[in-house]
């Protein structure tokens, strides 16, 4: 139990009634108080519960639990069903202090020009979309339970219906405000230079710290929204015409098939708009332009019919579609209150494996003699099994055999993910960065990020063991498999001696060029597997040393993408992109390189393996370690392969432009452009010596009738000339080029989008040209050397800045320093984790932000 005088430091920093220790109380929030069992979860009941309402209260709290040496935990709204879960963690330890965040669900502002919105973590995702409504939606939110909130589905990583298409919850926070487990609070943000550790946050659990408070992105709503919703005799039928749908190349936003265990507590419910005889509900979602969203409805309804649907039912305005959403959204409830007991779980294998799965899933189903209801997420292989059963001791067993069955199940399937195998256990290498990442975390690591002991470091691998040819500085290695690459890794940190990671060598100019003694090159141009093309999910696997033109031809006979698209793809590798975050025009629409990674496979310095990202979980356990390595520039550790978001190459394109000599009227424009909901593929701009233009591509069926549109907002706002173009080609090629320099220096910024009129001006000063993207806040400046203490001398309010190709000996500032805006605690934590993950400084020393 919670001692009497914690009970009483706690009443005094929240208030007497917002503390609780009583039976009763405790009681409710067991993780199985409402008849919900985590398959993994142990039963255990908190021994005080308090509820905070203020990021001071948070602190206190944590100080108060700190100095006290009592354990805690904290919980949202409890409304997850795996093991990562806040209710699952709030149990964590038996008689602690239980923090429950559901009175800080307060949204603190919103800033619809700059498209954030800052909440507090007890918000519901759902909250904040009606909130930015009807201009703009917050992804996440948008069809989720209407009590789930933001920090909870940070915690767990959570993907919502809009998921596959658009991320988890974690890809859209810009910044958090985190309390630490000493009381300390520190503040990140995404678009500092650095490691993402935002990124790390995404499935911790709660394990690194309490946030606060997250700033998140919400978007323009789109032009168009048609649901659609297909009844079918059998779960198979509607798994397979989600299948068929995806390979005629449709992309539902949101895509969901609902078996009859659920339609039946739906109808029992009250709640069911679907037929009460349907063997299972394909659900979907189309967004875009109108044209492209009718002809996607009507493929969409064609192909459901020609599956033998029973019954299709298109929605004919908001009410009936938010109608249909509802109901999904209802279904954990609703199993809940008609099954004695359920216990959940959450499993991943890809849509090609879900049939297989389902067969699988079906057998044990009868042979353990219990009920399962399945949802199924078409769009990425998902499945959520929620099984009912007695709540007494022997049904919670019987449950829990039959959920580990069906994981081994998933397991057994997602193994076949990659196709080739590197020796090593990647669940070794996932726990290390774990463990690293809770030590940075820590208050001694961000007080004092020191070097871990010697007896607390992993053990450096025997070079007797690594049967290896010899790294030396004159010697460059360039292994032809992963496997190779990684004895090299572990001869090199056997012998203590530093390596240069590269790829094909394009961005060896960023970063700082510190070489230090023994140095050698180890390149991943060698590693050039392309994998097979899922078609239904949309992904493929490939080696780190893959260049991205390569792929991209590869991928072009199947109407296939990657929405990559940085400078000099013809020789830039997959491995080198991801690792330095390099991307081009198209990450006005499909965001950062790291958005296009769906898993990725890694070596850490002393060659311990690591298999992450969001298909290579079950029950939402730490997907999002794969961003941590995505703009690390290597430091953290060699990326070996890539499992790559693929998207449909569009039927056409067309580009609206027009030019300005006043920087405010081309951010106004752009502001205009973004907020126009004509769901542009990408929108630029281009600067020089006093008069710029803005680039607007659109894409789809009715692409240039779009850019026609995108050209008179462009006049409306001020802007003179505005032309639209099919062949677009070439305007595209010249943004991109405009990111790399010819030797002057070239500097990357991202600010916030309202004060890019203010770099534009600062640009002249500098006599600097620019390209960049106009509504994301993301610049690159190429110069002159010498002009460069202009610039530092004149860097607009909330400016990030890292000089990229450039002369050697040049600088932002003092020596060695290329990187603007990193805070003082972010650094701490990344210079923590480094040491922890690579202490003998293997993987590019020096080479990082802070000489990281």
């Amino acid at each position: 139990m919670v001692p009497p005088a914690v009970l009483r430091r706690l009443g005094e920093i929240c208030g007497p009634a917002h503390v609780a220790a009583d039976a009763t109380t405790r009681g409710v929030y067991r993780p199985t108080a409402a008849g919900f069992f985590d398959a993994d979860a142990d039963e255990v009941t908190p021994g005080a519960v308090v509820a905070p309402s203020s990021a001071a209260e948070v602190t206190a709290v944590l100080t108060a639990c700190a100095e006290t040496e009592t354990p805690w935990a904290v919980r949202g709204a409890g409304t997850a069903l795996t093991a990562a879960a806040p209710h699952s963690a709030a149990a964590a330890t038996e008689g602690g202090v239980l923090i429950v965040l559901t009175r800080m669900r307060r949204i603190l502002a919103i800033d619809r020009t700059r498209g954030e919105v800052r909440v507090q973590p007890g918000v519901s995702a759902r909250a904040v979309c009606e909130a930015v409504a009807p201009g703009h939606v917050f992804w996440p939110g948008r069809h989720g339970r209407p009590v789930g909130t933001v920090g909870g589905a940070l915690a767990t990583d959570a993907r919502g219906p809009t998921g596959p298409v658009h991320g988890t919850v974690a890809d859209h926070v810009l910044g958090v405000e985190l309390a630490l487990t000493n009381g300390g609070l520190i503040t990140l943000r995404r678009d500092e230079p650095g490691y993402d550790l935002i990124g790390g946050l995404g499935g911790s659990a709660g394990t690194l710290g309490i946030v606060v408070s997250l700033d998140l992105r919400i978007a323009s709503a789109p032009a168009s929204t048609r649901t659609l919703s297909a009844s079918f005799t059998t779960l198979a039928e509607a798994v397979a015409a989600s299948g068929t749908v995806l390979r005629a190349g449709v992309t539902p936003t949101a895509m969901e098939v609902i078996d009859s265990i659920a339609l039946t507590a739906l109808a029992r419910a009250g709640a069911a708009p679907w037929r009460d005889d349907a063997g299972a509900v394909l659900l979907l979602e189309l967004d875009g332009a109108p044209a492209d969203t009718l002809l996607a409805l009507e493929t969409t309804a064609r192909l459901c019919a020609r599956e033998q649907a029973q019954d299709i039912q298109i929605a004919a305005d908001g009410i009936e579609r938010r109608a249909l959403w509802d109901a999904h959204a209802t279904l954990p409830a609703v199993l809940r209150r008609v099954s004695p007991a359920v216990t959940g779980s959450q499993l991943t294998v890809g849509p090609s494996r879900l049939p297989a799965l389902l067969e699988r899933i079906g057998r044990l189903t009868r042979s353990h003699r219990l009920p399962v209801s399945l949802q199924v997420r078409g769009g990425d292989g998902s499945v959520r099994a929620v099984i009912s059963h007695e709540p007494t001791a022997s049904g919670v067993a019987r449950a829990r055999a039959l959920s580990a069955a069906i994981g081994e199940a998933g397991r057994s399937l997602a193994a076949t993910i990659d196709g080739g195998t590197i020796d090593g256990d990647a669940s070794a290498g996932k726990f290390r960065v774990l463990r690293a990442l809770q030590e940075a975390f820590s208050s001694d690591a961000t007080a004092a990020p020191a070097r871990p002991a010697p007896e607390d470091r992993p053990p450096r691998p025997s070079a007797s063991a690594v049967p290896v040819t010899p790294v030396t500085p004159a010697t460059p290695v360039t292994p032809a498999t992963a496997a190779e690459l990684v004895e090299v890794l572990r001869a090199a940190a056997a012998a203590g001696r530093p390596l240069r990671i590269a790829g094909a060598g394009t961005k060896g100019r960023w970063g700082t060029a510190r070489r230090h003694d023994g140095q050698a090159l180890l390149a991943t141009g060698g590693l050039t597997r392309i994998g097979a093309v899922d078609p239904l999910a949309r992904t493929v696997t490939v080696d780190a040393g893959v260049r991205l033109g390569d792929l991209q031809r590869s991928l072009a006979p199947g109407g296939l993408t990657v929405a990559l698209d940085p400078p000099a793809a013809d020789r830039a590798t997959l491995g080198g992109i991801l690792a330095t975050g390099d991307c081009g025009p198209l990450s006005h629409r499909y965001g950062p390189a790291q958005a296009q990674v769906r898993a990725l496979t890694a070596a850490l310095a002393d060659g311990t393996i690591l298999s992450v990202g969001e298909d290579r979980h079950e029950n939402n356990t730490t997907p999002g370690l794969h961003r941590l390595f995505c703009g690390s520039y290597g430091t953290l550790g060699v990326i070996l392969s890539l499992t790559l978001t693929l998207t449909p190459v569009p039927e056409r394109t067309a580009t609206a432009t027009a030019v300005a000599t006043d920087p405010d009227r081309l951010v106004a424009a752009a502001t205009a452009l973004d907020r126009s909901a004509l769901g542009l593929r990408a929108l630029d701009l281009a600067w020089r010596t006093g008069r710029g233009g803005l680039l607007a591509q659109c894409a789809g069926v009715n692409a240039r009738e779009q850019a026609g549109r995108a050209a008179a907002v462009m006049a409306d706002a001020g802007l003179s000339d505005p032309e639209v173009s099919e062949a677009d080609t070439a305007l595209w090629e010249r943004q991109r080029l405009g990111q790399r320099s010819s030797g002057r220096a070239l500097v990357w910024v991202s600010l916030p989008a309202p004060r890019m009129g203010d770099l534009l001006t600062l640009a002249d000063r500098a006599d600097a040209t620019v390209v960049g993207r106009a509504a994301r806040g993301i610049a690159y400046l190429e110069l002159d050397p010498a002009r460069l203490p202009v610039l530092a001398a004149g860097w607009p309010a909330g400016a990030v800045a890292e000089l990229r190709d450039r002369p050697a000996g040049v600088s932002l500032g003092g020596p060695d320093e290329l990187w603007r805006g990193t805070s003082a605690a972010a650094l701490r934590l990344m210079r923590a984790l480094k040491a922890r993950l690579d202490p003998d400084g293997i993987c590019n020393p020096g080479l990082f932000v802070g000489g990281i």
